[in-house]
């Protein structure tokens, strides 16, 4: 395949997207409407979900990285020690060296906008009748705070 090949098709795909998208239909099959919140209908993700998961089992079941695909585990390791140091890393970078202000003034402003737009700043689920999280959160949030003893709603 020529590269002017691979470009046309990248744009025919970046094209059919952004048409899916603004048609409000899943952006992988183009038929049904996608879930709230998404850019795929359940059934799409529901498929790349299975497509995964036995990709994954395929690989760990032949002793090889699941999720590079080139390194052999050994023994009880989940994931090479190349990926497993990648991830570590990425792990570190991401919570390290992110000021704790910043991290309080961007969690305050997604509260804000999730807030306005109705949805649950915990799962990202629509919520229901003007309550800031959705009832599955609300329930997990009430459940915790009668364990600890807090009181809850009034109720104590």
């Amino acid at each position: 395949m020529t590269e002017k090949t691979r470009e046309y098709n990248r744009e025919w795909k970046r094209r059919k997207y952004q048409e899916r998208k603004q048609k409000n239909l899943c952006v992988e099959c183009g038929k049904a409407p996608p879930v709230d919140g998404k850019t795929k209908c359940q059934s799409c993700i529901d498929k790349r979900q299975k497509y995964r998961r036995e990709s994954r089992n395929f690989y760990r079941n032949m002793g090889i990285c699941p999720v590079c695909h080139q390194f052999i585990i050994m023994g009880d390791e989940y994931i090479c020690p190349e990926c497993k140091a990648k991830a570590d890393e990425s792990r570190e970078k991401s919570t390290v060296h992110i000021d704790a202000e910043k991290r309080k003034k961007y969690q305050k402003e997604y509260y804000r906008h999730c807030k306005e737009k109705g949805i649950c700043p915990s799962c990202g689920r629509r919520t229901l009748y003007g309550k800031v999280r959705c009832p599955i959160c609300l329930d997990k949030n009430a459940t915790y705070a009668r364990l600890k003893g807090d009181v809850v709603h009034g109720k104590g």
